[in-house]
């Protein structure tokens, strides 16, 4: 039995000795987390938890106010709404398609089939007026469930497959490699600017700005490229009508992670990579506060 058990703490120290191998290497580096679920829940949650921490942290809410009290309604929902709104999530196919309806282009203002399915801005904004109307007649835990799902699609504008409108998920049979292997780390909240925090529409600005960056644009302006356009033209097309719809396209070839079934969007370059991660991420999290904290003060909510 002793030796058994030396045989096993062998094998298992050779293993992860291996593991850190492929995953310190130049070639796996980072690609070693394929082996993480097929639906992520982590990535959106953890982003609108270090949103709400920045804001509690800065005094711009309350500890004690109805947001901090919700706060686990706000993260939950906000990770949740991908399987909500797949069919594992028990979601009948019909006017709201997941693969759509999570899909806006901030530039021409459109979504991949908005003649049969919702995209994200309409969807956005549905959630957002649904949280309000909630909020109003006292039912907090909906109201909070439903801004949560705002926070979710505002964060998937900072991700240029959403933006680029690529078809990307499991109906599709692909995987968005800057989805998969982006984890939020301990960021500096970037200064997005001021968006106008309780005056009326600046979800919608938030949602459009944080859409731009992805993008690679400052403005509406063509010439006005923010400073990760050079790499996303290494790895994204541009959407253009196609028999899909108005969709982009990855540049380069898919490939199957060893641990994994679905095939992954083209490699992404370590450096191009935390390149984007570190320009995008910091811009989910703050346009995510700013979206929340224009949530508390038009409803009166941060105290």
């Amino acid at each position: 039995m002793k030796r058994f058990c030396a045989l096993l703490r062998a094998f298992s120290l050779a293993l992860s000795c291996l593991i850190f191998f492929l995953a310190s290497s130049r070639e796996w580096f980072g690609h070693i987390r394929f082996g993480t679920p097929l639906v992520h829940t982590d990535d959106h949650r953890a982003l609108t938890r270090a949103s709400i921490d920045y804001l509690i942290r800065s005094g711009r809410i309350s500890r004690s106010s109805k947001v901090a009290s919700f706060r686990s309604t706000i993260e939950r929902y906000s990770g949740l709404l991908d399987i909500m709104e797949s069919e594992v999530g028990g979601k009948v196919p019909g006017k709201l398609k997941w693969d759509f309806s999570h899909m806006y282009d901030p530039i021409t203002k459109r979504g991949m089939n908005d003649k049969r399915f919702m995209n994200a801005m309409d969807e956005f904004c549905d959630f957002w007026g649904r949280s309000l109307v909630h909020l109003r007649i006292g039912n907090f835990e909906k109201a909070f469930l439903f801004l949560g799902f705002s926070c979710h699609l505002l964060e998937d504008m900072t991700v240029p497959a959403h933006t680029f409108c690529i078809p990307h998920g499991i109906r599709v049979r692909i995987a968005d490699n800057f989805e998969l292997l982006s984890r939020p780390k301990k960021f500096y909240v970037r200064d997005h600017g001021d968006p106008g925090i309780g005056k009326k529409g600046t979800h919608i600005k938030l949602f459009i700005s944080a859409g731009l960056e992805s993008r690679g644009r400052d403005s509406l302006n063509p010439q006005d490229e923010n400073e990760i356009s050079i790499v996303l033209k290494r790895y994204y097309s541009p959407p253009k009508w196609s028999k899909g719809g108005w969709s982009g396209k990855y540049i380069g070839e898919p490939y199957y992670p060893y641990h994994r079934l679905l095939p992954s969007s083209p490699r992404i370059k370590l450096s191009d990579f935390i390149t984007l991660r570190n320009y995008l991420e910091p811009i989910a999290i703050a346009c995510t506060a700013q979206l929340i904290e224009h949530f508390a003060m038009i409803t009166n909510t941060y105290k």
